[in-house]
């Protein structure tokens, strides 16, 4: 003899049914929201390695005795400033080259000749 479910039973498996559906909808959730801090945190990585690398093309630049040029189209600043202390006799000045956009800055030291750290800001150490 074969038994059917009682309406007990059915309330069961209504209320097993919406428990389901209820930790498939917060996985999604917790699933798109942890996509989109993966995609903010990879925005910006790369901006920061964009402004690293503008940096170094013009700590680069400023060491062969070029002038440093951001990519057209970019929206990036470059401010290059000497540090204090060096000897005014020596060839070579420590300089800080600072990269910024809207939202992020990165900065490198390094050594350039002071004769391109003239050309660079107009004649002026």
């Amino acid at each position: 003899m074969q038994r059917y479910p009682t309406h007990k039973c059915r309330g069961i498996m209504v209320a097993d049914a919406l428990i389901g559906l209820f930790i498939a909808g917060s996985l999604l959730t917790v699933l798109a929201v942890s996509s989109g801090y993966n995609l903010r945190a990879s925005r910006a990585a790369e901006s920061s390695h964009r402004l690293i690398t503008q940096a170094e093309l013009t700590l680069l630049a400023l060491q062969a005795g070029r002038q440093a040029d951001v990519p057209p189209g970019e929206l990036i600043q470059i401010r290059i400033t000497p540090l204090q202390g060096d000897d005014a006799n020596d060839a070579w000045v420590w300089v800080r080259v600072e990269a910024t956009d809207q939202t992020r800055q990165a900065s490198l030291v390094g050594r350039v000749p002071r004769a391109s750290l003239h050309n660079e800001n107009g004649g002026q150490p």
